[in-house]
């Protein structure tokens, strides 16, 4: 059975304090670069990223929501945060109607290890299209060519694994790689067909709080950023292969 919450609230206008950390070889988006682009925050704290698939629907990774799952007491803290690059001001919070875990999630903190992981946000109401607010396509394709660029974004610390997510919103060229040299990196792990990797760099990674984060292919969101983190230390990065998942995230759109 497909785990479901549900949350009420409106959007506003609202800041954040947070602790700045640039990300190690990231730069710096530019206002309304990555309209697409969410915060998801409990407690007002940034926890994970997302992007908007619609004016009412986030994307994010599976593992960003379990603990609410776990812990109903997290329920009325989760707000997103959509509209800005800066996680000290502007955008627009809102709350949520409902919350999806893929029915087949798993993990295994031993490993980190993080399969179906994906999973959807409903917003309690419609945000208004923007500048600044704009959905990001599904995709197209059903396989990446080889080697492809792809770019990343997100607030997530790369420095300082344990660190506090940076203030900006970071965006990173990254590349694929075969399932099969991926493989050759987590001897204790299974890379599955419904995962992409990029290639290990000691300089490049998505890290802490930036799971949930958009990975797009041209205009096409093709990745979500899972649990399994290069952080710079010279292994690849895991995504969840979102064309995997088309059929879940249409029939959960659908069943507002």
């Amino acid at each position: 059975m497909i785990r479901i919450i549900y949350l009420f609230a409106l959007c506003a206008v609202t800041s954040a304090d947070v602790t700045s950390l640039r990300i190690k070889g990231g730069n710096t988006a530019a206002p309304g670069e990555f309209p697409y682009q969410v915060s998801v925050q409990i407690n007002e704290q940034h926890v994970c990223g997302g992007a908007l698939v619609t004016m009412r629907h986030v994307v994010t990774s599976g593992s960003c929501l379990v603990n609410i799952l776990r812990n109903p007491q997290l329920f009325n803290q989760l707000k997103v945060i959509v509209g800005t690059m800066n996680l000290r001001k502007d955008g627009m919070v809102c709350d949520v109607s409902k919350v999806t875990l893929h029915p087949e999630y798993q993990w295994d903190w031993q490993w980190s290890s993080f399969e179906n992981d994906i999973g959807m946000i409903h917003l309690r109401q419609n945000v208004q299209p923007s500048r600044y607010v704009q959905q990001v396509n599904l995709p197209a394709i059903t396989e990446l060519p080889q080697n492809s660029e792809l770019l990343f974004t997100g607030w997530g610390s790369v420095n300082n694994p344990s660190g506090p997510s940076i203030e900006l919103l970071q965006k990173a060229k990254l590349r694929s790689i075969s399932k099969q040299e991926c493989q050759k990196y987590f001897p204790n792990l299974n890379v599955k067909q419904y995962q992409i990797c990029t290639s290990p760099n000691n300089y490049l990674a998505t890290c802490t709080t930036d799971q949930g984060g958009p990975l797009t292919y041209g205009n096409q969101l093709v990745g979500i950023s899972t649990g399994i983190h290069g952080c710079a230390g010279g292994v690849p990065d895991v995504f969840t292969k979102v064309s995997y998942y088309l059929k879940f995230i249409v029939n959960d759109i659908n069943s507002n």
